[in-house]
């Protein structure tokens, strides 16, 4: 019991009403509330408020966020019913729609698990009839996968301050009928019974692997656990729920190719040489949907990137992008769900769940960690090599070059991180990931600055209004201008971190 607050689970098997009756004769007791929810508990695919022990609620017209380990809410505010918001900028201005950016950013809501249920608020008096407990019982049926219900029963007792006594009393009697202390909340009983476990997806890597394990074991785990994660985004891509889901597919797919090409001589070179096809094709299938939906997100920044008069003239291309979009979606949908899809998906899990070939090539049988040490230095001496040589004079395909090797460095780390000091490899993708934010963002207003040329081209004149060329030209001469700021700070972004303390730390972990 903490404070003046006590939360007891009654079990499915006792009668909440019996336990009550028996716990409480000692007090009489003032009906204050009987009301019947339906409740829908929110979060996004990778549980972005869970992770913040935050849980979204949904009570018939009102949305609650609440504080997970105390259920103090933190904003609410009531909807009309059928409003439905998915993403965070669909509810009204307000705290909830602040909070909920700030943790969301571009994923979508999704309903989790559901239950029905019943609260009964009571007041209990003394024999001088004062309040001093308020206490709540809620029966909840939680949906789950049969569409049976599980019965879910919880009492909160809450004393009026100087009256804890009266709580203590009430604890013990309703323990003694047959309550027990609450181990587990109505969220989690909900989640489990829909199928799903809070956290149980993430789009950050925690690949785990023994010291002692072989170049062939680890790099079984390593695409075995990246496959999964890959798996788990297919349905989420074809109902078009939210761009993360492409998103995260396709950094599977890129991870799954760096790890074929970087962690050498562990598997046979067939099949290895059709896997790298095939998930070379994959990759190719979504850049065109990717390009797009980077495009669409940003399109406000755009927008106000132009003078006030200009904006409005935007209105074609993104409408243009937007048709474009429907198209290729459509298209990745169907191939996600065609005959050449299913058969690499079913050929690369038998691969992958298959048993080490007996002729084993040259790095099969030797230890993981001497191996991920051996390439990651590797790669690691690439990048500063390419990085050291950059100047003012050198072309954009160096830089283009050098984002390349940063992120096949940052893949390596991540794939064999758990075989090293979590502290030192934490300070190293700090520092690379600032250098690939950077190269990134270079390469992003290159792509943004050929597709903007394309659709220029491609506008007829006679029939789109002159200032939607001003418009076009003048955001391709602001993404322009915004790639040579990027590039004229890389010296600067480079040094960082290729600062003595990262060095120090490649050489003693990877030399």
């Amino acid at each position: 019991m903490k404070n003046r607050v006590c939360t007891l689970r009654l079990p499915a098997s006792v009668n909440p009403r019996s336990v009550w009756k028996e716990a409480a004769g000692s007090h009489s007791c003032e009906a204050m509330d009987d009301t019947v929810y339906v409740q829908t508990f929110f979060d996004t695919f990778d549980w972005r408020l869970f992770n913040r022990d935050l849980v979204l609620l949904h009570e018939n017209d009102r949305y609650l966020l609440y504080r997970l380990p105390d259920r103090e809410t933190v904003a609410s505010l009531s909807l009309p019913c059928g409003t439905g918001p998915v993403y965070s900028t669909d509810f009204p201005e307000g705290p909830l729609k602040e909070i909920l950016r700030a943790h969301l950013s571009v994923r979508a809501l999704l309903p989790l698990a559901r239950a029905r249920t019943r609260r009964q608020t009571v007041r209990v008096l003394n024999r001088n009839e004062k309040t001093v407990v308020i206490a709540k019982l809620e029966q909840a049926r939680v949906a789950d996968a049969a569409r049976n219900g599980q019965l879910f029963n919880t009492m909160a007792l809450r004393s009026v301050r100087g009256y804890e006594k009266h709580l203590r009393r009430l604890n013990r009697s309703l323990c003694a009928a047959g309550a027990e202390p609450q181990t587990e909340d109505l969220f989690h009983a909900a989640t489990r019974a829909a199928g799903r476990k809070p956290g149980d997806y993430s789009s950050k890597l925690s690949i785990v692997l023994e010291p002692d394990l072989n170049g062939a074991e680890a790099a079984k785990r390593i695409l075995g656990h990246l496959f999964r994660k890959i798996r788990r985004n297919e349905a989420g891509i074809k109902e078009d729920i939210d761009t993360e889901f492409l998103h995260d597919f396709r950094v599977g797919i890129r991870r799954t190719r760096s790890a074929l090409s970087q962690i050498k001589s562990v598997f046979p070179d067939v099949p290895l040489g059709r896997f790298r096809k095939d998930f070379s094709y994959l990759g190719k299938l979504t850049n065109r949907l990717r390009d797009l939906d980077v495009a669409l997100l940003k399109q406000e920044t755009y927008r106000s990137l132009l003078p006030g008069y200009l904006r409005s003239r935007l209105d074609p291309l993104f409408e243009s992008m937007r048709a474009e979009r429907t198209g290729e979606h459509r298209r990745l949908a169907a191939a996600l769900d065609g005959a050449r899809y299913r058969k690499i998906a079913a050929d690369w899990e038998a691969f992958l769940e298959g048993p080490q070939e007996s002729v084993s090539p040259d790095n099969a049988e030797a230890p993981a960690k001497g191996l991920a040490q051996r390439f990651i230095g590797k790669r690691y001496s690439r990048v500063i090599e390419l990085g050291a040589a950059i100047d003012a004079s050198t072309p954009d395909a160096d830089l283009h070059r050098l984002r390349i090797e940063c992120k096949k460095l940052r893949y390596l780390l991540e794939f064999f991180s758990s075989l090293f000091p979590a502290g030192e490899i934490r300070l190293i993708v700090d520092h690379l990931k600032s250098l690939q934010d950077k190269l990134g963002d270079f390469n992003d207003f290159s792509v943004q600055q050929a597709d903007m040329k394309n659709y220029l081209r491609a506008l007829p004149s006679e029939k789109t209004h002159p200032e939607t060329f001003a418009a076009i030209g003048g955001l391709i001469g602001c993404l322009y201008r915004e790639q040579q700021t990027v590039r004229a700070a890389f010296s600067k972004t480079f040094a960082e971190f290729n600062r003595a303390e990262v060095a120090a730390t490649f050489r003693r972990l990877f030399a």
